[in-house]
This record gives C-alpha cells, structure tokens and sequence, in this order.
C-alpha cells in the first residue's frame, strides 16, 4: 500500500511539474530592440525597431501599442507621432497560436 500511495504522489508531481513549463511569460521569450541607445527621443523622429526573439519561437505577426494606442511599424520603423510628450510605454503584442491536442 505504501508503494502505491508513493507511486500516485510520485506520478502526480511529475505531472504537475511537467504542465508547467507551457506557460513561460512572454517577456522571457521576446524583448523590444531599440536601434541607438538613446534615454530620450523627440517628436516625429523615426525609431529603429525589431523583435528580439530570445528562444527561436515562431512570430507570425506583430503589432505594437504606444501607451495603449495602437501604431503603425513599416519595415521595422516606427515615426513618434504623438501629441503629448512625456514617458510612453512601448509594447509588442505577438498573438499566441493555438496548438489541438
């Protein structure tokens, strides 16, 4: 009886272990790239941008948020457009395939 209670902890560990691994944050698998390692930029300069995929995951599309509002990138280049100046808050949104079991 002891085996079997240490089989069934034993099997359900792994298993609760091995599940875990699918949900990595995506800031441990991609980063954003800034060509030019400037503190500040100014409106209406053209920025250099690119994803760092640091695992080789696929990336079919990419899009990307200024301070929630969504901006156009052609060719990597992004023009800083906005009316307000300040801090903004840069994102990437890469969206997540779903994969049948």
């Amino acid at each position: 009886m002891k085996t079997l209670k240490f089989l069934t902890y034993s099997a359900i560990t792994i298993l609760l272990i091995s599940c875990g691994g699918a949900n990595t944050p995506a800031s441990k698998l991609f980063e954003i790239q800034i060509t030019g390692k400037k503190a500040k930029f100014h409106q209406n300069e053209t920025v250099d941008i690119t994803v760092k995929n640091k695992k080789n995951k696929t990336i079919n599309a990419v899009s990307y948020t200024l301070d929630g509002e969504k901006v156009d990138v052609k060719d990597n280049k992004l023009v800083l457009k906005t009316e307000k100046v300040g801090k903004k808050l840069l994102q990437q949104k890469l969206p997540m395939m779903m994969i049948p079991l």
